[in-house]
């Protein structure tokens, strides 16, 4: 377990992080057909956990559920430390939905969790940067190498990568929530690499010299799917037309910034505290350029099976899993059929 350190850098209190457009038939679903004409003002409320910090990764979510309350609902979004403690919280029922690290919610189903998959929330955008004279991967030995959290996506991503490339490599593992955070703790010298999100890489990238990209995830693995929406099967089952309507607005805010990258910058100020308006242009057409945010939000069978087949190659999970026991496509195509896909 790495340590957990406190190094001034703003962290909220319950701070934490953290693909295809094709048709997919996975999951055996069924539940969407349900959905009926029921008001907001008479759903009962529902939780939406958040994994970390607010990233731009999160803001098409975030300005969903804003659309989503303005119609009625009533919708609570707590910001919780740890990846896995969102996917624990929503396996038991104390989170309606949540996102993000899907390896910790594929460990959970495989365990019998009541989860399941609806939707894909961002393609791969990870990388990994080191301060300057760390050139590689065996580099990061015995250097602070700064982690989200055990059960984080871009954890198991690192310990792959080193595993794979600098086998033997032992990097002082430090515990700090969230890639905006690290990013501050890289630039401030307090450690030695971290994996950051697309928007914190160009951030270094434009504003800071002496630090190098040591691998690229989004680049190397693209297919691989490392955050998704999941929810708690009981109560979408119990609620099909909450998921839709949640499932309707993510999309169209996605299809607003992929149509429009000036939308995304106009709404990355008001979810993402602190942000570094002088990239804001380049990151906005980043995301949206490289479509980051999926215009349909479907998961591919055969990237959702290369993810399971990833990391069961890799030890983090058995070898049993399969993609109709991780995926519920049936609320998402209920949204599609109705709006049509792009």
């Amino acid at each position: 377990m790495g340590l957990v350190i406190a190094l001034g850098l703003g962290l909220t209190a319950c701070g934490g992080d953290d693909g295809g457009d094709e048709t997919t038939d996975a999951g055996d679903g069924g539940n969407a057909g349900d959905a009926g004409t029921a008001s907001p003002e008479d759903a009962p409320p529902f939780t939406v956990a958040m994994p970390g910090v607010p990233g731009v990764s999160m803001v098409p979510l975030l300005s969903a559920i804003d659309v989503l309350r303005e119609q009625g609902y009533e919708i609570e979004t707590p910001w919780i430390a740890e990846s896995e403690l969102t996917v624990e919280g929503t396996a038991s029922g104390d989170f309606e939905f949540s996102s993000g690290t899907s390896q910790s919610t594929m460990l959970a189903i495989e365990q019998g969790a009541p989860l399941k998959w609806i939707a894909d929330r961002v393609a791969n955008e990870w990388t990994v940067y080191g301060v300057d004279d760390i050139a590689d991967c065996a580099g990061l030995d015995g250097r602070r190498l700064a982690i989200h959290s055990e059960g984080a996506i871009s954890t198991a991503m690192v310990h792959l990568w080193m595993d794979t490339d600098c086998p033997g490599t032992k990097a002082e593992e430090v515990v700090i929530a969230g890639s905006p955070n690290r990013l501050q703790a890289l630039v401030g010298g307090q450690i030695d690499a971290s994996p950051l999100e697309l928007a914190d890489a160009i951030q270094l990238e434009e504003t800071r010299d002496g630090f190098n990209r040591l691998t690229s995830f989004s680049e190397d693995i693209p297919e691989l799917k490392t955050t998704t929406y999941y929810g708690n099967e009981q109560f979408m089952s119990e609620n099909p037309q909450i998921v839709h309507d949640l499932l309707k607005a993510i999309v169209e805010e996605n299809r607003k910034i992929a149509e429009d990258p000036a939308y995304l910058a106009e709404l990355i100020p008001k979810y993402v505290e602190d942000f570094d308006t002088s990239v804001l242009e380049i990151v906005s057409e980043e995301y949206a350029g490289l479509g980051m945010f999926s215009v349909n939000a479907e998961l591919s069978p055969d990237e959702v099976q290369f993810t399971i087949d990833t990391f069961a190659e890799g030890g983090i999970t058995g070898d049993g899993l399969t993609v109709e026991q991780i995926v519920d496509p049936s609320y998402l195509e209920a949204v599609l059929e109705e709006i049509g896909r792009v």
